[in-house]
């Protein structure tokens, strides 16, 4: 809790649901007592104000502080973007930001390649996981798609573009070249395609590329 309001209406609530007085529920976030009895001095025009905001603001929901200033300046309003913004955020209004769609690395085709053998599509993943006491490590799969076969795994604090390439040269070494190698668009696989450039002579010739 970091706003005043939000504040206020925590050690409101602790009074309504009998958890403690005033005091004590002032005392838990570090919320000055005069603060919270403090009377409101809003004045009429004030409220109206803060009315039209929230209205235009429930009945726009994409529309952000900006946009909802310049029509209320439209209506006549001589008002701040920074009181708008004040007063959206403390009634909880936030625009949902669309998140980017990620880029596809390397070449990609209408159809999907289906496995039909041992040893025709690998498949490769990197995972998140963490400990019991909290800290966070990678882990590495690599997966034959016909049989469903885990060919290696690799965990470690970080995966570096290194061990992503490592890991499949060990595992061509250990149960052949695979027709086709599938990944998904981890970091580590677009880190990895600068160092298979210096390596691709031997990896490319035993992938049959």
């Amino acid at each position: 809790m970091v706003s005043s309001s939000t504040k206020r209406r925590a050690v409101k609530y602790a009074g309504e649901e009998g958890l403690g007085s005033s005091a004590v529920a002032c005392r838990a976030p570090s919320f000055p007592r005069s603060t919270y009895h403090r009377v409101s001095e809003t004045g009429e025009e004030s409220l109206e104000v803060q009315k039209e905001i929230l209205r235009l603001s429930e009945k726009n929901p994409r529309y952000g502080y900006r946009r909802i200033t310049a029509m209320m300046r439209r209506e006549g309003y001589q008002i701040d973007e920074k009181r708008v913004l004040r007063v959206r955020r403390e009634a909880g209004f936030k625009v949902r930001q669309k998140q980017p769609r990620a880029r596809r690395v390397g070449l990609s085709t209408a159809r999907r390649r289906k496995a039909e053998k041992r040893g025709d599509v690998w498949s490769r993943d990197a995972m998140t996981d963490q400990t019991a006491h909290g800290s966070q490590f990678r882990i590495l799969n690599l997966i034959d798609e016909h049989t469903r076969e885990c060919l290696a795994r690799c965990a470690g604090r970080s995966i570096r573009a290194i061990d992503v390439i490592t890991v499949i040269e060990a595992a061509i070494e250990r149960f052949g070249a695979p027709n086709h190698i599938r990944s998904d668009n981890d970091p580590e696989w677009e880190r990895s395609e600068s160092i298979h450039c210096l390596r691709c002579a031997g990896l490319a010739q035993r992938l049959g590329n």
